[in-house]
């Protein structure tokens, strides 16, 4: 009987059964050696990978993902950093979809967080707009959940929200109503910029009208919070708001962006302070935002 720890014994197996296209049998002996050997598990996912361009491989992959094996996160994660071409990448997403696998969210955000690195910004939109369930690929506009009606996954083309030091960031059930849900911002005397909400837009070149509506209670600030837009690659600043700075009831506020032809593919939505000096950056209060829409004017 092969003992688990038998490398070599388990190697043979392996290519045994792939050479009578036995794939999720050659699979178990994988697992076992990744399990009993994780020291070689980055020369193992190197083998696995050659699997991926077979159809019965590729579903045996797919199938032993599906498990949820210790070795799943740590694939993923070397299969991106390594397929150069994207290849076996897009094979093997192919395969989720087709075989009843899903990515998780963490290997979602480092395979699109990877591509944005690399400036592949297309294809990693599109691979997160591939794995929105029907809910989601409902609230895609170019403002992507304007209505804050969902969980923010922080994935890039979503909203990323972080809560800052002496404050807050989270969605919230506004009036006590469960369906009506806002973005809400707290800060308790909080001195630091503030930069903790964003969303990378797809707009085409044009001009836009944005707005979104504000509750401001028991502000304290004489810099305040506003939006701003952002180009990706050029970094210049194509649209912002007024500062919202100062206790008022619900109210609807609009601003005008100027998409350019160039160096503008993508977009940086922000919330940030209105401000730079100490004197401005201090913030006490709560803000609520929500309906934030961007529309294209008519004519462009």
């Amino acid at each position: 009987k092969r003992s688990v720890r038998d490398t070599p014994a388990q190697l043979f197996a392996m290519f045994h059964f792939v050479k009578k296209n036995e794939y999720d049998s050659a699979l178990r002996n994988f697992d076992a050696l990744v399990r009993a050997k994780p020291k070689l598990s980055a020369s193992l996912f190197r083998v696995l990978n050659t699997f991926i361009s077979a159809p019965r491989g590729l579903e045996a992959i797919v199938n032993a993902l599906n498990a949820n094996p210790p070795w799943r996160q740590n694939y993923f994660y070397e299969l991106v950093r390594n397929d150069k071409d994207f290849a076996n990448t897009s094979l093997l997403l192919s395969g989720l979809r087709k075989y009843g696998g899903k990515l998780k969210t963490d290997e979602l955000s480092f395979i699109i967080s990877d591509l944005m690195r690399t400036d592949e910004r297309e294809r990693a939109y599109f691979i997160w707009l591939d794995n929105l369930n029907e809910q989601e690929l409902r609230s895609v506009s170019n403002v992507y959940d304007g209505q804050f009606d969902l969980q923010p996954k922080n994935l890039v083309f979503d909203w990323n929200i972080s809560n800052p030091k002496n404050g807050s960031v989270s969605i919230v059930s506004t009036d006590g109503d469960v369906a009506a849900r806002a973005l809400q911002v707290e800060a308790y005397n909080s001195t630091e910029k503030f930069n903790n909400v964003s969303q990378i837009l797809k707009l085409s070149p044009g001009r836009y009208n944005a707005e979104f509506d504000v509750i401001a209670r028991d502000v304290k600030t004489d810099g305040g919070l506003k939006w701003v837009v952002i180009c990706y690659e050029s970094r210049s600043t194509i649209g912002q708001s007024e500062a919202v700075n100062s206790t008022a009831p619900l109210t609807k506020k609009a601003f005008q962006i100027e998409v350019p032809q160039q160096d503008c593919t993508m977009q940086y939505l922000l919330l940030v302070s209105a401000g730079n000096s100490a004197l401005d950056l201090k913030l006490s209060g709560r803000m609520i935002f929500d309906n934030m829409a961007i529309t294209k004017t008519v004519g462009q």
